[in-house]
C-alpha cells in the first residue's frame, strides 16, 4: 500500500510551510504559506481525496484573492474557509 506522500506526489503543489489546511466535503483545502523560494503565497489549493488530485483554485469572493500570508489559522464556517 502507498503512503500519503506517494498518493499526493503526482499532482502535488510545490513544498511549503506555514500554510493552513482544512478538511471539508472530502477535500483538503490549503491556503498560503511560504514556498521553497521563501515567497509568501496566497494560493488556494484543493486536494480531492476520492480522485487523489490537486487543483489550484481561483479566488471566488469578488474576484480578488486574500493577501499572501503564513503562520495563520483557518476554519470552515458556513461552507467558507
Amino acid at each position: 500500500s502507498k503512503t500519503l506522500s506517494e498518493h499526493l506526489r503526482p499532482s502535488a503543489p510545490p513544498q511549503r510551510y506555514g500554510h493552513t489546511m482544512v478538511v471539508y466535503d472530502h477535500r483538503l483545502w490549503l491556503f498560503g504559506g511560504v514556498d521553497e523560494r521563501a515567497q509568501v503565497r496566497n494560493h488556494l489549493l484543493q486536494y480531492n481525496v476520492p480522485f487523489r488530485r490537486w487543483h489550484a483554485l481561483p479566488s471566488l469572493k469578488g474576484g480578488k484573492a486574500p493577501s499572501a500570508r503564513h503562520s495563520h489559522s483557518a476554519v470552515v464556517h458556513e461552507q467558507c474557509m
